[in-house]
């Protein structure tokens, strides 16, 4: 799991999250989903990262999202909730 969040790393940190309201750095919202997934539960640090990365909408690598399905299989997700998140941020380079 903290490799899904080093993976993201160089999508997130330069971003801001809700920029219009309270913004938080992205370096600060991966930190904290990686003291999420370290420190209270893995499962919980997926959501949050699946959810910066559905709000900044980075382009993904193939590798990535497909890193991303495994992990969701292996929490025991339904077949779309990866796909919900991730498929429209696929990188077709």
């Amino acid at each position: 799991m903290l490799r899904a969040v080093r993976e993201a790393t160089p999508l997130l940190k330069d971003a801001v999250i809700s920029p219009h309201w309270k913004p938080i750095p992205g370096a600060s919202a991966l930190a904290a989903v990686e003291e999420v997934v370290t420190d209270a539960d893995a499962d919980l640090g997926f959501r949050l990262l699946l959810r910066l990365l559905d709000v900044v909408s980075p382009s993904l690598t193939q590798e990535q999202y497909s890193h991303s399905q495994t992990l969701g299989r292996r929490f025991g997700y339904g077949e779309h909730h990866v796909t919900e998140k991730l498929e429209q941020l696929i990188w077709q380079g």
